[in-house]
């Protein structure tokens, strides 16, 4: 199975009804690269996973620990990606699924939204979210608003576009004969 055939099937499997969106967000993250890392914090991995998700979604302790047990691209796609993105389904907007992995509070707030304001209304952190939101800043400085986020993704030129669509046609015309010849 080709890379775009896996992110085809997770991205069907999750309800998308783009799977470019899936390919976008992930070229982004970690540019495929199953064993990417990211100098300024914990998160590695396909979709960028830091300590404290490792931690409470898959009860392991560090992001390093959770991509050594799936060092590969197709099974950080079917014990990473698909289970931590699951949770958040469903994704009616790309918005939806690019906030599931930067910022999950985002996920349906207006575009135009600053992550100042979010930190500030949900005190992110606790009394401590102002360090966090300033923690947010140094990490993520050119990201102000989720439509700035949205524009990065967005901006990932990625070929499962065609790709995809032609999966999706494939689907389609398979269940319609199934469905023919069933009834």
């Amino acid at each position: 199975m080709t890379r775009d055939q896996k992110i085809t099937g997770i991205a069907v499997k999750l309800g998308m009804s783009d799977p470019s969106w899936l390919s976008r967000l992930i070229a982004l993250e970690s540019n495929y690269d199953p064993q990417a890392r990211n100098p300024a914090s914990s998160a590695c991995g396909l979709i960028q996973i830091i300590d404290s998700t490792a931690r409470d979604i898959f009860g392991v302790p560090t992001s390093e620990a959770l991509i050594a047990m799936y060092p590969d691209f197709d099974s950080q796609m079917d014990n990473v990606v698909y289970p931590y993105l699951s949770r958040y389904m469903p994704f009616p907007t790309k918005q939806s699924l690019y906030m599931a992995v930067f910022f999950p509070l985002a996920r349906y707030v207006s575009p135009d939204t600053t992550f100042d304001t979010l930190y500030e209304q949900k005190q992110i952190g606790g009394s401590l979210w102002p360090q966090r939101l300033a923690q947010f800043h140094e990490a993520n400085g050119d990201i102000k608003t989720v439509q700035d986020y949205i524009d990065k993704v967005e901006s990932r030129t990625v070929k499962i576009v065609a790709a995809a669509g032609c999966g999706i046609v494939a689907l389609l015309v398979i269940g319609g004969l199934v469905w023919y010849l069933l009834r």
